[in-house]
């Protein structure tokens, strides 16, 4: 009896843990095959790479993986072993609610690799870009294989033994998006950044907030202690409280990186970093922005070489929001009570800038002001050209002499 109780209330107590993170990893996997599954769930902090581990029993099993945030969804694939065995997926330490609580857990996901080998792996098991990419497919068969691959439109893959290239286009993809692509077996999502798109990562994306860049690009050098500058702006009329930034701590370094408030158009100034430099390496990922329930997303995409002259940031350059107004070609600062912007409307570091025309808002009583202005201005002018007509003399008694002198020639002229 009493092993029952325990076992009920060892039961009762793992429930929560269940059913706060969940997995749609599978039980059984063929050996050499590509694991690719989402991890969701309330996540109140975001998850590092680093707190991802395998194991066999309780040893630590090395695997080619990654783990990213894609959207609102971790994203998992791994290269799994050929050997048949059983397995742990173990993610460490994740922040969640537990019973209404704020709690750190780890989740564990038990499977198998068992069965013959696998006829085709594919590399990576998602896709993070903002360009053309490849799948690196790797065929365990000795003869040929034809599969079929929708995006961007649906064809044919012919596989030949051995590693195979599928190359894929991006152009057709107007907007940040994250897509489910299918690749033979295997469903990979994509995650597509997408510069100047009228929605995703890269614009206004809630009323009140702003990111400045739209991307933190750079090649940079591997050697130099490079800091990325970056900008949250509230456009709001009113101070947001508690808002937070996450990112892949193990990657990326940001000063200051507590949370925050920030108040009616208040620009705070962040600074990034990268933790590791090697040449050669291209570091990519997303900073998240939380507010309330909202989450937004800056994607990093920097490239470390040791080639001096293939060093460049364009966003620094690029960037009006890194220039006070009056270094930004045609930037003026409106009178926000009188006037309106002809133009664009750009955020420069001083405040919104004009890139165009500042003209008078009719909607305003500027217009009253003007108004009283040139009447004052009209009977000023009025009177500055009647005092010109009857200018006095500037020497009084000159005149007094001239006029004695013209009664005289009078006088002498009766005679």
């Amino acid at each position: 009896m009493k092993k029952i109780i325990l076992m009920m209330v060892f039961i009762l107590a793992i429930l929560p843990f269940s059913s706060a993170i969940s997995s749609d990893i599978k039980e059984n996997y063929s050996p050499g095959e590509t694991l690719i599954a989402a991890i969701s769930g309330n996540v109140l902090e975001y998850i590092a790479q680093s707190n991802v581990e395998f194991l066999r029993g309780h040893v630590k099993v090395p695997l080619d993986y990654d783990f990213k945030k894609l959207g609102d969804k971790y994203y998992l694939w791994a290269a799994l072993p050929v050997n048949e065995n059983n397995y742990t997926l173990r993610i460490k330490d994740i922040s969640t609610t537990v019973n209404g609580q704020n709690q750190k857990i780890n989740f564990e996901k038990n499977f198998s690799v068992k069965g013959n080998l696998t006829e085709y792996s594919i590399k990576p098991g998602f896709v993070f870009t903002r360009g053309d990419f490849e799948i690196s497919i790797q065929s365990n068969l000795d003869e040929v294989k034809t599969i079929d691959t929708d995006f961007p439109t649906k064809r044919e893959i012919v596989l030949n033994p051995g590693i195979n290239k599928v190359e894929y286009s991006i152009s057709s993809t107007m907007n940040t998006t994250l897509i489910n692509i299918t690749l033979g077996k295997y469903i990979i999502p994509l995650y597509v950044i997408k510069q100047g798109s009228n929605n995703g990562a890269f614009d206004l994306f809630y009323p009140e907030i702003r990111f400045k860049p739209q991307m933190i690009q750079s090649i940079s050098l591997d050697s130099n202690d490079t800091h990325y500058p970056f900008i949250v702006y509230n456009t709001g009329d009113h101070t947001i409280i508690n808002v937070s930034l996450e990112f892949e701590k193990n990657l990326f370094l940001i000063e200051p990186s507590s949370n925050f408030d920030i108040k009616p158009n208040e620009l705070l100034y962040f600074n990034l970093s990268l933790k590791n430099k090697n040449a050669g390496d291209e570091v990519r990922g997303i900073i998240y922005l939380k507010y309330q329930n909202f989450t937004f997303e800056l994607p990093v995409d920097i490239k470390l070489t040791d080639d001096s002259s293939q060093v460049s940031t364009p966003y620094l350059t690029d960037e009006r929001g890194f220039y006070n107004c009056n270094e930004i070609s045609g930037g003026k600062i409106c009178n926000i009570s009188s006037e309106v912007c002809k133009g664009n409307v750009t955020l420069a570091m001083d405040s919104p800038c004009c890139v165009g025309t500042c003209v008078s808002n009719k909607n305003s009583k500027a217009w009253i002001g003007y108004l009283i202005a040139g009447i004052i201005l009209i009977v000023l002018s009025a009177l500055i050209l009647k005092y010109k007509r009857i200018k006095p003399e500037k020497n009084p008694l000159k005149k007094q002499i001239k006029d004695i002198e013209q009664r005289m020639e009078e006088k002498e002229f009766s005679k």
